[in-house]
This record gives structure tokens, sequence and C-alpha cells, in this order.
């Protein structure tokens, strides 16, 4: 449950323009519970680097292969950003993740797409 309320300020904060502390709230919940697709594709909308956002979003898809809005943030990406799942990586791998993209991002906008908790 606290997680959920986690979540919902992780998002008000994305909305809110407010990236680093949506950075600091995503990377909480994902020492948390490190396989939640959710949270990975969440913090790609949020990070400094082409490259870290690519991380993100192999790692989401790696926990949820099929997930609509990943995919399309990963389409997304400049050409010039390779992406390719690569099953071989460790999830687990300790990763430091910056805070970044604008608000209006193209990765931020495919996550709008997930469902979102609403504030009750």
């Amino acid at each position: 449950m606290a997680e959920d309320v986690m979540l919902r300020e992780a998002l008000d904060a994305i909305r809110a323009g407010q990236r680093a502390r949506a950075r600091d709230l995503l990377t909480r919940l994902l020492r948390a519970d490190q396989t939640n697709p959710t949270y990975w594709l969440w913090l790609s909308s949020v990070v400094d680097s082409a490259k870290e956002r690519v991380y993100c979003l192999q790692t989401g898809l790696r926990y949820d292969p099929e997930n609509a809005a990943a995919r399309q943030a990963a389409q997304s990406l400049p050409e010039t950003v390779q992406f390719q799942p690569s099953p071989a990586q460790d999830p687990h791998e300790n990763k430091k993740i910056h805070a970044g993209s604008p608000p209006g991002s193209a990765i931020a906008e495919a996550c709008s797409g997930q469902a979102l908790p609403r504030n009750a």
C-alpha cells in the first residue's frame, strides 16, 4: 500500500516538472522492487541521458515484454541511440540514476498511457 502512495507522489512530481523528486521516489520504489516494469518505465522519463533511458526501458521490457508504452518509448529514442533488449544483462545490477528529461518528453508522453493510480 505504501508503494501505491509513493508511486502516486512520483507521478504527481513528474506532472509538476519536479524531475529530481520523481527520480528520488522512483529510485526508492525500485530499491524495494527491482522487478516492477512500471517503475522502470516511469523512471525512464526522468533520467539525464539516453543511455540511462535505454537501460530503464530495457529493464522494464525484460520484466514485461508486451508493455506497449515501453515499446513506444523505445521507438521514440533518437536513431543514434541503439536500443536492443539484452536478456543477458543482470537486472539486479546496481546503476546510479540521475534526474533529467523534460516533462514533455516523448518518453513521458508514452508513459502517460499507463494506467495511473488516482488520488482517492
